[in-house]
């Protein structure tokens, strides 16, 4: 892939990307390997950018951040949109930041396109237009996002199948493109990158069996709801946050709303929670799959040490 530099001055802050499938363990790994090796985290994750959204995102603890320093955490308000452009943006600062302290971070997270973006840069495309913006979510409030989707295949059937046709900020800017500039979306993301690193450190893949990913999702959902997560969502909610905002469009809050409004049970919410995020979990192993060939992909096993895998991880990433 071709990228432009991030920055000058960075070469050698960066020490690698951590990436794997949700509920794979990969930032406690993170956590020891920053004190282990005084390294400084940046979190590439683009619902732990929201403020307030702690339970549901599984967001570092306050201890969590005081044994290790975080960055890009809590950047937005859930009712602002999140992008991979303004993430790459605070990822550079970020980076620069921790190079003007001489210091050396590790990327942890598992949002595939923003690390996409940070590593590799992105494709410039046009920026978003307001009144076509207004459109189109008019009719997906007033018609159902499946319309908006129709739409999408009707011009562009072979790029619509690489969109989540379940999150409507996709949709609506993947229409947009396809139907404002009269390419393919295949066609505008084929050219050069912009933004991008010089020269990408290593960058490493946890895995785990498929029915123990699912097992740890399970237990990974109860743990939230019983520490809290449905008040997460209700404070949220008293403070004026609407129930449509970006934030809440994430898994982990968007399947609870049925059961405050008084439309579905608990049990049901908490089904479709853990449905979700199974389902979120295998299109991030297909992504790291397809998008991510030479990485360095640790597949771990049952019971394999905590330890063990750190170990690992380290000499991926050249530090050990």
């Amino acid at each position: 892939m071709t990228s432009t530099d991030v920055s000058a001055g960075t070469d050698g802050t960066l020490v690698g990307f951590l990436t794997g499938p949700t509920a794979t363990g990969k930032s406690t790994v993170a956590e020891y390997l920053a004190e282990r090796y005084d390294l400084e985290l940046l979190s590439i994750d683009s619902r732990q950018l929201y403020r307030g959204l702690d339970l549901g995102t599984a967001k570092p603890t306050r201890e969590e951040r005081g044994r290790c320093r975080y960055h890009l955490l809590d950047l937005l308000s859930p009712d602002e949109f999140s992008s991979a452009g303004g993430f790459q943006q605070s990822f550079r600062a970020a980076l620069e930041d921790v190079a003007a302290r001489s210091r050396r971070a590790l990327a942890v997270g598992g949002t595939a396109l923003y690390w996409e973006a940070c590593a590799y840069g992105m494709h410039p495309l046009p920026p978003s237009s307001p009144e076509f913006r207004a459109k189109w979510e008019r009719v997906w409030k007033e018609q159902g996002l499946e319309v908006v989707f129709d739409r999408l295949v009707e011009l562009d059937p072979i790029g619509a199948e690489d969109v989540e046709r379940d999150n409507p900020h996709r949709v609506l800017r993947a229409l947009e493109l396809v139907e404002t500039t009269g390419k393919t979306l295949r066609d505008l993301y084929s050219g050069p990158r912009v933004g991008g690193l010089d020269s990408v450190p290593p960058e490493v893949i946890l895995l785990r069996p498929r029915e123990e990913t699912y097992r740890r999702i399970e237990e990974r959902c109860d743990a939230m709801l019983a520490a809290g997560l449905i008040d997460e969502l209700r404070s949220l909610l008293d403070q004026g946050v609407s129930s449509d905002a970006p934030g809440l469009r994430t898994v982990g809050y968007r399947e609870f709303l049925p059961f405050l409004d008084g439309t579905a049970s608990l049990d049901e919410c908490r089904e479709l929670f853990v449905r979700n995020s199974r389902r979120y979990a295998k299109r991030q192993e297909t992504w790291f799959q397809n998008r991510m060939p030479g990485a360095h992909r640790i597949e771990l096993s049952l019971g394999m040490e905590l330890g063990d895998i750190v170990g690992e991880v380290a000499r991926c990433l050249h530090l050990a």
